[in-house]
């Protein structure tokens, strides 16, 4: 790998390490390109925050810090300032604007939940074709918004019923993306870690589709940049099934 565009810092409630520890082990790991893609604070109407997102009050110091290392690494590698956003209909749109003029490169769709008041996550196994169909949905509907850079863990839903279903939902994303331009991310943290995802039935509608591939380290921890056998597993098994992945991810500007 040359750049990971899926990065997360102390900024958000789950992770550890600050920017520049990132930035410095990126650097050891051999990297040229680095996005950051910390959990944007979504606007609920009732004022909630997610236990799992960068705080409202965060984001300031958050894009001070990185555009600061952008300047203070210049020479050695290239820093992007990007979010990873779910996609909720009802308060995309204000939750995007309240991020406008910020300086914000690019932004993943990582979609977690099934609904806005987060009470159904993707990972939970579910054998009804609904909660599927529900992921696929909201998903398709973000791609086709345009202002996507790559789509984080796209088989994180964790349907458990007939296959067969599984694949029609799967080739329903996979032939969305392609239409959209949106590259589909086979997600290391997800693999090192055994997670139901990556799902190799959704990678086998992938490769029959012909989607773009990128691989997401998805660091929640500096150590996550220093990962060469799980990255060279994950090429291995992208390539068993006929599948290449990009060096070089394109950024879309999200305004």
């Amino acid at each position: 790998m040359i750049a990971n565009f899926h990065t997360h810092t102390n900024y958000c409630d789950h992770a550890k390490g600050s920017p520049e520890d990132c930035v410095l082990a990126a650097l050891e790991a051999g990297l040229s390109e680095l996005g950051f893609s910390e959990h944007i604070p979504y606007i609920f109407p009732d004022g909630h925050e997610s236990g799992f997102r960068m705080k409202r009050a965060d984001l300031k110091a958050y894009v001070e810090d990185v555009k600061a290392l952008k300047v203070k690494y210049a020479d050695k590698i290239k820093i992007h300032l990007g979010l990873e956003v779910e996609y909720y209909p009802a308060l995309f749109d204000r939750t995007m604007e309240s991020v406008k003029g910020l300086g914000i490169e690019y932004i993943l769709l990582g979609q977690h939940f099934l609904n806005d008041k987060e009470t159904v996550h993707g990972c939970s196994p579910k054998a009804e074709e609904e909660h599927i169909k529900t992921y696929t949905e909201l998903v398709c509907e973000g791609m086709r918004r345009g202002v996507f850079t790559y789509l984080c863990h796209p088989d994180m839903i964790n349907y458990v019923g007939d296959d067969e279903i599984y694949k029609k939902y799967a080739k329903i994303i996979c032939e969305t993306a392609k239409e959209c331009d949106v590259p589909i991310e086979f997600n290391l943290l997800g693999y090192l870690t055994g997670r139901c995802y990556p799902n190799e039935k959704f990678f086998s509608v992938v490769a029959e589709v012909g989607n773009d591939v990128v691989l997401g380290i998805d660091a929640h921890e500096p150590e996550r940049f220093y990962q060469k056998e799980t990255e060279l597993s994950a090429i291995k098994f992208l390539n068993s099934l006929g599948i290449t992945p990009k060096e070089k991810i394109t950024i879309k500007k999200p305004f």
